[in-house]
């Protein structure tokens, strides 16, 4: 049986897989969103989570920005594929059977 040797958290967040091109459809569809919660678990509308935020957000709310943390997120889940690979091996199969490098599905 096999022993785990290391466990990992991340965010379930769209923005590690989404291209920074269609983060603006992640904001729409929250404003249809009945459940929005915020910290303290209650639910919020998008409107109240709106009016709550920080104006210093607005200057997160641009192309140039988003790209620039895609590409640090990517940068990010590579340097970890590449440890993960050089510790682990890089010769594993995927969760289809099918071989793979750890590199790339520490990335997906």
């Amino acid at each position: 049986m096999a022993q785990i040797v290391l466990g990992l958290g991340t965010s379930h967040s769209p923005q590690l897989s989404t291209p920074p091109d269609l983060w603006r459809n992640h904001g729409e569809r929250d404003k249809r969103n009945p459940d929005l919660r915020k910290p303290d678990g209650r639910v919020y509308t998008y409107e109240e989570v709106l009016a709550s935020a920080s104006p210093s957000l607005q200057k997160e709310l641009t192309p140039d920005t988003w790209q620039a943390r895609y590409d640090a997120c990517q940068k990010g889940l590579a340097q970890v594929g590449a440890t993960l690979a050089r510790e682990f091996g890089d010769s594993q199969l995927d969760r289809h059977g099918r071989r793979c490098r750890a590199s790339e599905d520490a990335a997906h």
